[in-house]
Parts: structure tokens; sequence; C-alpha cells
């Protein structure tokens, strides 16, 4: 059937609940979990190797318990026990740990070379560390133990059903709380797969997981107790897109998938539209009209900034292979763009007020650094500006250049001053569409304190389809919690706030 079964005793973070090792009873359970596992399931061929263990080292990492605690003993008196039940299998095991960002060094013990092979279980840019260092950091690996064979025995992302974001990147993403939205899942596994696929030297990679699972003292993504890594969800009834990820680069089949189909109201009238095929290019309608053809890079068909129309929105997707046509449709209801729009600065989530007003994710930015502030900082919160839109912000030198109809519109800026180590103010430049309209501004000096919320609005005229604002910094960075535009109707005369402290 195609099935490579790695086949594990449940040998799970340690070996006692205390300082001490292993215990007489604890070994022995284990041994006889081992002949058990290997007696009743040597005949099956799928089997490759017998698993001793997974992740038996993080308590030691975390600094839970002291070096007594050591599993090796245990790990290696396991493994010669598989290798005296089944001498035609190799060993293998799980690590959690090894030089991973956030591990005590002289911790964690030397568990490579125990087994016959490797497994780590790694988490990059979710759990710890960026994306982009998953791929240098397999190799570190390899060049420690050129002699053990390595392979990825986990790695993963969170992704809620119901929950979305306008933009991966536009905020830190919160592993063991909400929100786990669906579109950074996907953008997580488009990150990682390509950097594990060329590495050659790896004898298996393993995504974590299939299928959501159960998993107690869980409150992440939209569930409870449930770990959401799953490409499936848990009822195994709906394939998330980043299911057709791997369909799109593993399976002979046709595949032309639109990513975002369950985030229908949409909070931006503008948005990417992402497509997953193995085919070359898709071509691409909205609404009757074609878009054109999109080329298909590493699986990946991407169009940038598709103007919606207000309501509702058909999307049609469809290649060739051969003499077929494979489509794939998808229906998102979308602002009118004329009444403006507003975003959730530093935070992958937007959301509705009661008045029926959606706030967007993140989007449309260049540069700086995303934001939020940790519990003990968001208890501290007061001020300007709707709660949910001052936990989160952009900071450093960063501009937005956002797509809007041509006309007067009126922006309001949102700023919370967050403090600074080394005492040096956020004070900084504004400018919007090349105009400056705030000058040196310092946030905490306006609210008269570090996290209080603090509004500033200014006009400003668009004849180009594109609001350009720029946060320049002049002591410290600057800093942005949330944008609102909305549009400046004929006879209105607002009052501007003083663009200075």
């Amino acid at each position: 059937a195609g099935m490579v079964v790695w086949s594990e005793i449940p040998f799970v973070n340690k070996v006692a609940f205390t300082d001490a090792p292993a215990s007489p009873a604890l070994v022995a359970n284990a041994r006889q979990q081992l002949i058990e596992l290997i007696r009743q399931n040597s005949n099956h061929p799928s089997v490759v190797t017998w698993g001793v263990g997974n992740e038996v080292d993080i308590d030691m990492a975390q600094g839970k318990l002291g070096p007594k605690a050591d599993p090796s003993p245990l790990l290696r008196n396991l493994s010669a026990l598989a290798k005296q039940e089944d001498p035609t299998r190799p060993t293998t095991m799980a690590d959690c740990c090894e030089a991973t960002p956030g591990s005590k060094p002289g911790a964690v013990p030397m568990l490579a070379g125990i087994t016959d092979l490797m497994g780590y279980n790694r988490y990059f840019g979710w759990y710890y560390g960026n994306v982009g260092d998953f791929g240098p950091y397999m190799d570190s690996l390899h060049a420690a133990h050129p002699d053990v064979p390595l392979s990825v025995s986990e790695f993963g992302a969170g992704g809620a059903l119901s929950q979305h974001t306008d933009n991966p990147l536009g905020g830190p993403i919160n592993f063991s709380n909400r929100p786990h939205p669906e579109e950074f899942q996907s953008w997580w596994h488009e990150q990682s797969w390509p950097q594990l696929a060329k590495r050659h030297y790896l004898w298996g990679i393993w995504v974590w997981n299939m299928f959501d699972f159960a998993s107690n003292i869980r409150h992440e993504g939209d569930s409870t107790d449930i770990n959401d890594k799953g490409l499936v969800s848990y009822d195994r009834k709906v394939k998330k897109d980043a299911f057709y990820f791997y369909k799109a680069h593993w399976s002979d089949q046709p595949v032309v998938h639109i990513n975002g189909r369950r985030y229908v109201h949409r909070a931006y009238a503008v948005n990417d539209v992402r497509i997953y095929s193995n085919a070359n290019a898709v071509q691409v309608s909205l609404n009757g009209h074609a878009l054109g053809r999109v080329a298909c890079k590493q699986r990946i068909c991407m169009l940038h900034n598709v103007a919606l129309a207000p309501g509702g929105n058909h999307l049609v997707a469809q290649a060739r292979f051969g003499g077929q046509t494979v489509s794939d449709v998808v229906d998102w209801d979308a602002p009118d763009a004329k009444h403006g729009l507003a975003i959730n600065v530093g935070d992958l989530s937007g959301y509705v007020a009661a008045n029926g007003s959606r706030t967007g994710s993140d989007n449309w930015f260049e540069g700086g650094i995303p934001h939020r502030l940790d519990e003990v900082q968001a208890r501290r919160l007061s001020g300007e500006g709707d709660a949910r839109l001052r936990t989160g912000y952009r900071e450093g030198r960063f501009a937005y250049t956002i797509p809007l109809p041509n006309g007067a519109w009126m922006v309001t800026l949102l700023f919370v001053d967050p403090g600074s180590k080394d005492k040096t103010p956020h004070r900084f430049n504004v400018t919007a569409n090349g105009t400056r309209v705030l000058d040196r501004f310092d946030p905490a000096a306006a609210a008269r304190a570090s996290f209080v919320g603090v509004t500033r609005h200014v006009m400003v005229k668009v004849t180009d389809g594109v609001l350009d604002l720029r946060f320049i910094p002049v002591s410290g960075s600057a800093v942005l919690s949330a944008i609102e535009v909305r549009p400046v109707h004929d006879g209105e005369n607002p009052k501007l706030s003083d663009s200075g402290d």
C-alpha cells in the first residue's frame, strides 16, 4: 500500500517525575512493551524501524529535571533489546532538543548514535526560531553526526478552519493560544518543505500530522484539547489548504486548489489569490472576467492585489492535464472599497465589531517587526482605540502601501508606546503620500505614559489608487498599532489633530 511505518513504544518526555534515574519498574515495563510490539508486528513488511523513545530529553532541555534523569541508559537498553528480538531491522528514536533555540547548554545528553537511525522533531518558525533556519540547522546536525542516518520525524504548524489571516507575515504566531490561521499553516509548510526536500541525506521526513488529534491541556486555534497541526480536520471530513500543497507536490493526480475557501467574509476589497496546482499554469477568472494565465512556481500559483467586487464574488481556477480540464471554485464576500478599511497592525487576526464593521489583520506593510504585548503588559493598556487593537504593534522603520479608490480620506493612526529597555523614546516622523503629517511624534509624550493608546487624524487625497504611509525613526524606533481609513464626504470639514507631541 506504500506505507512506511516507524513503530514505537510510548516512552516519552522523561524517565521519572523526580530527579532520580529510571526505576526498575519503569525499565521492566518499557522492555515488556517493546518485546510485545516487535513480536506482534515483526511480520508486517511495512514496518521499517523500531522506535524506542520520543522526546525523552525535553524536560532536561527545559531545565525541569536534573542530570540524574538522563534517559540514555534506558535508550541503550531498549535499542539492544530490539536488535536481540529482531536483528533484521534498525532501531531509531525521535529527539526534541539537541541544539534547539532555548535549550539549556550542557543540560541535554547526546542521544545521536544510541540507535541505528535518528529522528529530529523540529518546529522552526512555530515553537522557536525562524522558519528559514530549518534547512541550515539540519545541515549542522548532519555535520555533527556524519555517520548517523538522520530524519525529520516531526515538522508542522497549527491550522484552524475558522481562523484566517490576510497576510501570514502580519504578526507573530501564538503557538500555545489563539489564533492559528489556516493561511499561516499553509505558508509555514510552503517555507519548510522546500528546505527539507533538497537535503538528500535525510532518510525520511514526516509531516506532523495527517489529522488533528486529541491532546489535553490545550486551548489553541479554535479548539480545546485538540492539537491542530493536522492537514485534515479531527473528524477526517475537511482537508485543509496545506493538504493540497503536499498533494500538488507528491501526487500524480491532477491538482487545482484555491486557498482560503473558508475565509468567506473578507476584510478587504483587495486580496491576494493563492492556488496550489501541479500544472505548469492555471487560468483564473473572477465573476466571469478572465484574470489571465498564472504560472505555478513550486506548485504555488499567485495573483497579487486582486480587486473584488462589493458583495459576492465567484473565483474559478482551471488547468489542462492532457485532454482533461480540472477546475476549482470559491465564493467570497467582499466589502465596498469606497467605504475604506481598518488594519489591526502587528496582528495575524482581524475581528468584527458589535456594529458589524470589520477590521482586517496586518497587511500591505514593508519593513518593521510585528510584536504582541505579553499578558502582563496587556493588562496595563488603556486610553484611546479599541482594546483589541492595542495589544499588537509594528516597530522599526516601515511603510504601508494601501490600495484605495481615488478621493479624500480621513486616516486615523493608533499608537501605543510599548516602552523600551534602554529608555530611548520612540520618536518618529510620519509621511502620507510624500507629505509629512506628523513631526517627531512621541506617543508616550502624547499620551503622557507608555501602554496608553493615543490617536492622530490626518486627511489625505489619493490620486493614483494608493495610500502611501511611511514611519521614519528619529530616535529609537517607530511604532504603530492600528490604521483606519474612512472617506471624507463632500461638505465635510474635519477637524484634524495636531501633528506634534
